[in-house]
């Protein structure tokens, strides 16, 4: 060997270490196998809108649904959603006038709110049924994990979906544990239908719940983290899942290969658009074969045509 190769290798090797700039993440070798004709229900935190949002304009037409309830933080709100889906039934007494006067849901967003009972009663009910037909008919559902932290209305102790800016006097918030997320979606999975086609897909959101304080929002994430790999890798006395469950690593990707605040938007909360992006993008990698891209730039194609198409026509 030559004394300058010999020198100078070494910091080439190390060059090309510091010159990546990030450290990749590596994608599950468990593969979810998707095409654009797949029908994909997305439930979950606001990463979930996001994720849905590039999903809905590469994948065919009317083959996503997007959080049919509004936007869902923990797991005890999302697993009541399913259940509704599921049953095709709102839990009795989720209607309430607000302190503004107007009409709202507890299983719902504020989306949903009107003037009257009946209104509001008739919306909810409309948007039920309609995401019960997409779920018969779904046969990958996402789920996106926000936080651990649950508001249970003092009066009859029912956990919220969403808190509508009523009165912090009328909650409770609590905590789950591992043990609590755990038992609960194995409890779900197993009254499942035997012959259920649905594979879940869990992720855990990058979004920082500055609120609750930067150490309780690790603490909270580390919870989450640790629930969805006990539903995905069974430990031993865990009961094997009736559905087959995947996880996709959004927040790793976010927290530990891009890990720099120009990965988030102004608020320094919210990954930025470029962010989610990019997190698709390794999500097209993962589940989509290259053999459907070009169907999938079609349809983005038609997608933003149909954006800009007036509304006259």
């Amino acid at each position: 060997m030559k004394l300058s190769e010999a020198s100078f290798t070494p910091v080439v090797v190390f060059l090309q270490i510091v010159m990546e700039f990030r450290t990749p993440v590596d994608l599950p070798l468990q593969k979810l196998v998707l095409t654009p004709r797949n029908r994909v229900l997305l439930l979950g935190s606001c990463f979930s809108d996001e994720i849905g949002r590039r999903l809905a304009a590469e994948m065919d037409e009317g083959c996503v649904l997007i959080n049919p309830f509004g936007t869902l933080y923990n797991p005890t709100s999302i697993l009541q959603a399913l259940r509704a889906l599921q049953t095709n039934r709102l839990p009795e007494g989720h209607l309430f006038k607000g302190c503004d006067g107007r009409w709202r849901s507890w299983a719902f967003g504020g989306k949903w709110a009107a003037d009257t009972q009946a209104e509001c009663e008739a919306k909810t009910k409309q948007a039920l049924q309609q995401a019960v037909a997409f779920w018969q008919q779904a046969d990958t559902v996402f789920i996106t994990f926000g936080t651990n932290h649950v508001y249970h209305l003092k009066a009859d102790g029912r956990s919220v979906a969403n808190c509508h800016k009523e009165l912090s006097s009328a909650f409770e918030e609590r905590l789950l544990s591992v043990e609590d997320v755990v038992e609960a979606w194995q409890t779900f999975f197993r009254a499942m239908p035997g012959e259920t086609p649905r594979r879940f897909v869990f992720t855990l959101s990058p979004y920082r719940y500055i609120k609750y304080g930067l150490h309780a929002d690790k603490l909270s994430k580390a919870t989450l983290l640790l629930a969805i790999d006990r539903l995905c890798s069974p430990a031993n006395g865990d009961a094997q899942p009736a559905a087959p469950c995947f996880y996709f690593p959004a927040y790793e990707i976010v927290n530990d290969e891009l890990r720099d605040y120009r990965f988030y938007a102004p608020d320094m909360q919210h990954p930025s658009e470029q962010t989610a992006d990019y997190i698709w993008e390794r999500l097209k990698e993962w589940s989509f074969a290259p053999a459907d891209f070009d169907r999938m730039r079609q349809n983005l194609k038609a997608y933003k045509a149909a954006l800009h198409r007036p509304q006259t026509e």
